[in-house]
């Protein structure tokens, strides 16, 4: 299993806004994408994206 973690740091009063938008979900299709699954962690200050790299993608990423 391939994962990809990004953290981004929040703006001051952002969390409520960014509880919102994961809550929508991802705005792109993650099959399309070459993802498997992800999952978001979200603090006050910060947020985590893990991103699980699907077969396809795992394999296109070696041969390279």
């Amino acid at each position: 299993m391939e994962q990809i973690a990004i953290v981004a740091r929040l703006k001051s009063g952002a969390e409520p806004r960014a509880a919102e938008l994961i809550a929508a979900g991802p705005p792109f299709d993650l099959a399309e994408s070459g993802l498997e699954r992800h999952t978001v962690y979200l603090s006050a200050d910060e947020v985590v994206f893990v991103f699980e790299l699907a077969r396809s993608a795992r394999l296109a990423l070696r041969a390279v």
